[in-house]
């Protein structure tokens, strides 16, 4: 549906609370939202500070207008705290921490409803551009963690391939030895021999095709832990927007985005909370 339209650059963003979510996953589902909306805004500002394309040599003393999103006498506070990104180094995890205090009081994440039935639901108002990116992020991340367990399932069926593979290669080899013992006594038949060296041959050429087929399967691993990575930082990035800017961010700042998403998306698995949507904060249906 389509998006509701900004009123006061406010939207309420809704996440259906389940039956059966505890205190605790409430805390750690609030305390994991608060952490995205303030690393986002945070980012905004930085941005709304620095100047476009920033690292051109025109540029690098000049700065834009500061959104009104602090107040103006922290202005010189912001420009020391941002000195570091003016010069090209990237954005840290304690440089946001430091400019959220400065956020003024109409733009801070506030809770303003919450129903703790069955279903229920929990209604959080802040800065419009920065709720949208959540609601996007956190459908986009669901989606990228049910891509990866379909990845993990195919994954699963090689390693019990490789495990009857390994099982019978194991049978094969103790036949083999059993059939040589048994006929230790006929070993002197030029046929017998060649015989034995037939099926050891083929359990050579069996045993090479098993370790090419480890090697893949290892080599399959290491991609896909790389692929998740790289897909975590893709929409890491395109959450705090960041790619005009050519800001970049520290590894501490990625970890505290994936922590907070990740125990969304387990209180998510496990049906503790379910569809995540957004409103105008005058609005009683969500989109």
């Amino acid at each position: 549906m389509a998006e509701p339209k900004l009123k006061n650059n406010k939207l309420l963003l809704n996440i259906q609370l389940n039956d059966g979510l505890t205190p605790i996953n409430l805390s750690r589902l609030l305390k994991a939202i608060d952490q995205l909306y303030y690393l986002g805004i945070g980012v905004i500002i930085t941005e709304g500070y620095l100047p476009r394309n920033f690292t051109h040599p025109e540029n690098k003393n000049k700065s834009r207008i500061t959104p009104d999103y602090i107040d103006r006498h922290q202005l010189f506070s912001l420009q020391n705290i941002l000195s570091d990104i003016l010069i090209g180094n990237p954005l840290t995890l304690y440089t946001l921490n430091r400019i959220r205090p400065m956020i003024r009081s109409e733009y801070e994440f506030k809770l303003k409803r919450i129903n703790y039935n069955s279903p229920g639901g929990v209604d959080l108002l802040g800065l419009g551009k920065v709720v949208v990116a959540i609601k996007d992020f956190i459908i986009a991340y669901k989606e990228s963690k049910r891509k990866d367990k379909l990845a993990d399932k195919e994954i699963e069926k090689i390693n019990l391939d490789l495990a009857h593979r390994t099982l019978e290669l194991d049978q094969k080899k103790q036949a083999i030895e059993l059939d040589q013992l048994l006929a230790a006594d006929k070993l002197n038949s030029a046929k017998q021999k060649l015989l034995h060296q037939s099926q050891f041959r083929e359990l050579k050429i069996l045993q090479q095709k098993q370790e090419i087929l480890i090697q893949r399967h290892e080599l399959l691993l290491k991609k896909q832990e790389l692929n998740k990575k790289n897909e975590d930082k893709r929409l890491t990035r395109e959450f705090l927007n960041i790619q005009e800017e050519g800001i970049e961010v520290t590894d501490d700042v990625q970890t505290s985005i994936t922590d907070a998403m990740t125990d969304i998306i387990d209180l998510s698995e496990n049906s503790s909370i379910g569809e995540v949507s957004i409103r105008n904060s005058d609005d009683t249906k969500s989109d």
